[in-house]
């Protein structure tokens, strides 16, 4: 029952981090709405928005001046392309700049409570398993895609696990270390 509401409470946090997610994609370069799609699901590991969730943001965000669109054809369809305005890149900035202050403050808080009530030391010894393995359950259950998408969105996949897999013998070491450390406090 707690594990629902705290996916409950993620996925609306995720909704409302989607027009920042999309102006900070659209400023490196425009994309039409599978393009932003892809490369949200390929920057935030376990989390696919869904056509129904990203086009209505994107015509949300055109019609409030933060987004523009060009119809172009791309292979054989016409497709949107979006762009940042000026508007946009002003409302970026100042997001990112709310964002990084309210980062800290909530870094703070995670820190505190991990150090105090689970002990650990840094937030970044808190296990991120279910996390991965939700993700990669995800990956592996695509249907519907064509063959040569899925076979790219699985090497994508792959090759963030195996960049995932080289970090971990440090943080294993780490932890041996501190073990070691903590046994000899102990003597």
């Amino acid at each position: 029952m707690v594990g629902e509401k705290v996916n409950e409470w993620f996925s609306e946090m995720r909704k409302g981090y989607a027009r920042l997610i999309i102006l900070s994609l659209l400023a490196g370069e425009p994309k039409h709405g599978y393009e932003l799609m892809k490369t949200i699901e390929d920057a935030f590991f376990g989390w696919s928005p869904s056509t129904s969730a990203i086009y209505p943001i994107l015509h949300s965000m055109e019609e409030e001046g933060y987004v523009k669109s060009e119809s172009k054809i791309h292979g054989k369809r016409e497709t949107k392309v979006y762009t940042i305005t000026e508007k946009g890149q002003s409302s970026l900035r100042k997001s990112v700049e709310k964002q990084a202050q309210f980062g800290q403050q909530l870094q703070t808080v995670f820190k505190d409570y991990a150090s105090e009530v689970l002990g650990l030391e840094r937030v970044e010894d808190m296990p991120a398993w279910d996390f991965l393995r939700k993700g990669i359950d995800k990956v592996l259950a695509f249907e519907g895609l064509p063959k040569e998408e899925m076979i790219s969105v699985l090497e994508r996949r792959k090759e963030r696990l195996q960049r995932f897999l080289e970090m971990l013998p440090q943080k294993v070491e780490n932890i041996e270390r501190r073990i070691a450390e903590l046994q000899q406090e102990r003597s």
